[in-house]
């Protein structure tokens, strides 16, 4: 087989012939690149980036938009390497809702939008949700109903958005609860992430439909717009490319993507975009990236055949390779246990790889930690990677929110979050007293607080509620004196330490507030590396609250990933586990549910995504799963039938080596020859063969 070398990042005279053609592509084209799983995509819009920039293209025509900040970093990384820092710098280089949100910040007063909003995070969303559920549902809803009835009302505000009409919501509650949901956000101007989208759709068709003729050189205008992961689009997010582009008049389009790797159905992602855009726009060029660089061509077959004929025009891998791995194990604890030792057995026999070239990935979060007890039970460090941060853990999202309090204190929804969070300072009702005391006398909340005695029902909660006030005035005094990050910490420090033991001293959030010092550490260290580089006349507090949203922790060589696939989208490692590979996982039961053959699918490309991560080995095990509430034991996953499994799998891999079946023999029959001095050297004896092996064939 004929040898292909990666492409040099830095040089287009590298890119294989098909890449070349979209780097070379006229400006004004409109390009559609299929990129499957390994094929450089990121790559191939880096060079035409640099391209564009060589023939004169001024960075500040330029718009990237992709989805992750992940992502945006690394296209940014590549960029600077390539051309002039400088330059580089002057591409915009943005995920669609940090794009929407500088629109927003910028000219959102165009659409009414008054200054000081901000943006809410995901548990801010919820609690004002709740709020507004509160009193006007006849029963009290558990949360799985609550997200259930958002994600509903989620849904129908993307809608109106797009049919530009106001659709009615049949249920009397429901609709109650959207208007209400609808008021407390507007009353304390915050925006969630959906509304981003739909009021710089509206600022765009403002700009869009303006008579002033200077108005198009304002904002929003370039010569080309490119677009990463295309396949994640939502339909909403379609139409704000194309008003970018109408808006800009000679604007070219190029999307890259692959419709395979669409597993974000339940947020609206939509694989006919890509139709769309050959229907919507003129003279749209198709190209597919047709070499395969991450996988070998056996990890490439297999993954090929996991979706069975919905598509050809698949990329040929260079690398040969070892079959995949099919494995079934009794239980789920064997399984997993199973996957620990393998990776161990795998380094013994390997002293090359290191615990970050192996990934562990799951369908659903939750079977993470059973994986990270059975690796760290063999002295592994793990990393677990989900769809969350620690700024979505519980303890940082209220002090998250006591910084926002503190940076606009005419945000209602901040102090009452705080009011009830970590620790109730007073009770739902007095909550109620409280919000109709500012709507009255037409003041913040924080207003009304200051003046207890007006509304409040007992002396006992006026006492802590006073208490609370004194807290909280403090610690915005600290940092008011001290604009660092160091005053930030020492303001949050004292916020704890005064509710632990003035006002909650006996409850679980002091217990916890012991518990939580290494995360605690961490969200420390991030507001000293997010305010260290501000100018010296830069608020330390708002500098923070700019660029948490941009947090994302990196696993280090010494730790094994643990992910879900959705998390680990994008990303690869040379050995890869795709765990729980039973039919209630693959396709998850709630598609199953839905009865929809679409849903379906998209867990097949789900299975499809978690097993093209995989650069040299792919593994993919289970264990037969009993479902109480289901009545039933689920077997292996449907996507994996015995046709597929004989052609493209094999047995666990020390049942096809020799050399590791003989190397697993003599550590169990000489056990003494593996302790910690005789196993260093060992490990130098086999890196001296492999040194001196090419050598002696010589």
């Amino acid at each position: 087989m004929e040898t292909v070398s990666r492409p040099d990042p830095f040089s287009l005279a590298q890119l294989n012939p098909e890449q070349q053609q979209i780097a070379d592509a006229p400006i004004t084209e409109n390009i559609q690149v299929i990129a499957g799983p390994g094929t450089g995509k990121t790559f191939t819009l880096v060079y035409r980036v640099i391209s564009l920039l060589e023939r004169g293209v001024s960075p500040q025509d330029i718009l990237v938009l992709t989805f992750t900040n992940k992502a945006i970093n690394s296209f940014r990384s590549k960029l600077k390497d390539a051309v002039d820092p400088t330059v580089a710098k002057g591409v915009a280089i943005n995920t669609f809702h940090s794009y929407c949100q500088t629109l927003l910040y910028n000219h959102g007063y165009l659409v009414g939008l008054d200054s000081g909003w901000t943006v809410s995070d995901s548990r801010e969303v919820d609690f004002m949700f709740q709020q507004a559920a509160h009193s006007i549902v006849s029963k009290k809803l558990t949360l799985a109903n609550r997200r259930k009835l958002a994600n509903e009302l989620r849904a129908l505000k993307l809608r109106r958005a797009l049919t530009g009409y106001k659709e009615d919501i049949l249920d009397d509650e429901k609709r109650r609860v959207y208007e209400q949901y609808d008021l407390i956000r507007a009353k304390s101007s915050i925006l969630d992430y959906d509304d981003l989208l739909v009021r710089a759709k509206d600022l765009l068709e403002h700009q869009a439909k303006s008579d002033q003729s200077d108005s198009s050189d304002q904002f929003a205008k370039y010569k080309v717009i490119l677009v990463d992961e295309f396949q994640d689009s939502i339909p909403l997010q379609w139409v704000i490319i194309k008003l970018l582009i109408r808006i800009s008049k000679d604007c070219s389009l190029t999307v890259v993507g692959d419709p395979d790797q669409t597993i974000y159905g339940f947020a609206g992602s939509d694989p006919t975009l890509f139709q769309i855009m050959k229907k919507e726009l003129a003279d749209v060029n198709v190209v597919h990236l047709k070499t395969n660089y991450r996988s070998t061509q056996q990890i490439a077959d297999a993954t090929k055949a996991l979706l069975g004929p919905h598509r050809t025009d698949f990329a040929s891998a260079f690398m040969p390779g070892l079959r995949p791995v099919f494995k079934r194990l009794p239980s789920a604890n064997a399984q997993y246990n199973w996957i620990a030792q393998e990776i161990k057995t795998l380094m013994e026999f390997d002293p090359s790889l290191k615990p970050n070239d192996f990934a562990v990935l799951f369908r659903a979060g939750y079977n993470c930690d059973a994986q990270e007890a059975a690796l760290k039970a063999l002295g592994f460090e793990v990393a677990i990677v989900r769809n969350i941060t620690i700024f979505d853990q519980p303890r940082i999202v209220e002090l998250v929110t006591l910084l926002k309090f503190l940076n606009n204190k005419s945000q209602d929804m901040y102090v009452l979050y705080l009011l009830r969070h970590p620790w109730p300072i007073i009770s739902a009702k007095d909550c109620d007293f409280a919000m109709t005391h500012a709507t009255v006398t037409d003041t913040p909340l924080w207003s009304s607080l200051q003046t207890p005695e007006e509304w409040i029902s007992t002396s006992r909660s006026q006492k802590k509620l006073e208490e609370f006030s004194r807290i909280v005035s403090h610690a915005d005094q600290i940092i008011s004196e001290r604009n660092t990050g160091e005053g930030i910490i020492s303001a949050l420090k004292y916020f704890m330490e005064q509710v632990s033991s003035k006002i909650a001293p006996k409850s679980k959030f002091s217990t916890k507030y012991h518990e939580d010092q290494k995360l605690l550490e961490e969200f420390y260290s991030f507001i000293r590396s997010s305010t260290a580089s501000m100018a010296e006349d830069t608020n330390a507090l708002q500098s923070f609250l700019n660029s948490y949203a941009h947090y994302q922790a990196t696993p280090t060589e010494n730790q094994i990933v643990v992910s879900t696939v959705h998390a680990a989208k994008g990303l690869e490692w040379k050995t890869v586990f795709v765990a729980d590979l039973d039919d209630s996982s693959y396709p998850h039961l709630r598609a199953q549910f839905t009865k929809d053959p679409k849903d379906v699918e998209e867990e097949r490309r789900v299975l499809y995504v978690a097993a093209t991560r995989a650069k040299r080995n792919l593994y993919c095990v289970f264990s037969p799963k009993f479902i109480a509430s289901q009545n039933r034991v689920f077997d292996r996953s449907r996507f994996l039938n015995d046709g597929m499994l004989k052609k493209y799998f094999t047995r666990p891999v020390e049942e096809i080596s020799p050399q590791l079946a003989q190397w697993n023999r003599v550590k169990q029959s000489y056990p003494r020859l593996f302790s910690p001095i005789n196993k260093k050297i060992i490990q130098h004896s086999i890196r001296a063969i492999h040194t001196l092996r090419p050598l002696v064939r010589a």
